[in-house]
C-alpha cells in the first residue's frame, strides 16, 4: 500500500480516533473503509451531474408550489401513526 499523509481538523481527527476505538478499527482502516465506499458509490462531480441530467423534468406533472407539496407529503406520515 501507499502511504499518505492527511490534513484535517482537530475535531474530525477526534472523531474518527473515538469511531475507531468503537469498531475496534485503525484510525487508517477507517479511512480506507470511508474512501471505499465512497468510490463504490460512483462519487464524483460527474455522476452528479449524469443524475441531474437524467432526472430532469421528473416532476413536471406537480403543480403548485413545492413547500405545499413537501407539506401535503409529510402529512400522510401523521396519518399512518
Amino acid at each position: 500500500m501507499i502511504r499518505m499523509i492527511v490534513s484535517m481538523p482537530p475535531e474530525t481527527k477526534d472523531w474518527l480516533e473515538e469511531y475507531g476505538r468503537r469498531h475496534h478499527l485503525s484510525a487508517a482502516e477507517v479511512i480506507r473503509r470511508a474512501l471505499e465506499f465512497y468510490r463504490r458509490k460512483g462519487a464524483s462531480p460527474k455522476g452528479s451531474l449524469d443524475v441531474l441530467s437524467r432526472t430532469q423534468g421528473k416532476w413536471i406533472s406537480i403543480t403548485g408550489d413545492s413547500q405545499s407539496y413537501v407539506d401535503e407529503i409529510r402529512s400522510e406520515w401523521d396519518r399512518r401513526k
